[in-house]
């Protein structure tokens, strides 16, 4: 996955759009704010897969929104023809409790995200809208229950996914799996860029052949 947007919105008037900088350069301009009165927000790497946000200087009754961008690969089973997508959970069992030390990165990241997520006193809310190029016949989750609402709008290619419980926190990797038709077939995607007036298109292939049967002989050797 890349990370591709980063915005603070605050009170629902003012947007607050980052842009990419330096770490360390970065690191100093979010202090300065802090250190100034200023409300600060910052999104850096720990880690190649592993984010940290940080806000500083959030007034009584004031209401921020964090919206990160980013992009991904589903996986793409070929066996049911499903394409899956994953939501990571906290890093904490990965990075904190499993030992993880590598130049002590560690550190930065939620020690025990268990305990700390018993002391909060609000929920999460995950909502997802999957849009795809053909028919949706089936969504379904094997991590979490979810509700599911297809055909939405009226239109039979996009649903909407939300949690059927209430949780404080995800205890494990949220998996979404959808079935859609065509998947097995060869696709190809562009998208305009009208700031820099660029094309990106992407082309899958499903690597599926009709080769034919070839006959084999396998020797197995046994020492003892």
């Amino acid at each position: 996955a890349a990370v591709c947007g980063f915005e603070a919105e605050i009170d629902g008037k003012k947007k607050v759009k980052g842009i990419v900088k330096d770490a360390k350069q970065a690191a100093q301009e979010y202090d300065e704010a802090i250190q100034q009165g200023h409300g600060a927000y910052l999104l850096e790497e720990q880690l190649p897969d592993v984010f940290q946000c940080s806000i500083g200087n959030i007034t009584a009754g004031q209401t921020i929104v964090i919206r990160i961008t980013y992009v991904t690969e589903l996986k793409h089973d070929a066996e049911s023809e499903k394409v899956r997508f994953v939501f990571p959970t906290a890093i904490a069992p990965r990075y904190g409790s499993s030992g993880y030390s590598p130049a002590n990165d560690g550190k930065k990241l939620i020690p025990d995200e268990v305990s700390y997520a018993g002391k909060t006193d609000y929920y999460l809310d995950l909502t997802i809208t999957c849009r795809m190029t053909s028919v949706i016949q089936n969504i379904e989750s094997p991590s979490h229950h979810i509700s599911t609402e297809l055909n939405i709008d009226g239109n039979p290619n996009v649903s909407k996914i939300t949690l059927a419980e209430q949780i404080t926190y995800l205890e494990k990797d949220f998996i979404l799996v959808v079935k859609s038709l065509g998947l097995d077939q060869p696709r190809a995607f562009i998208e305009y860029d009208s700031k820099t007036e660029t094309n990106c298109v992407m082309l899958t292939l499903v690597p599926k052949f009709a080769i034919n049967e070839i006959m084999s002989e396998l020797i197995f050797v046994i020492d003892r």
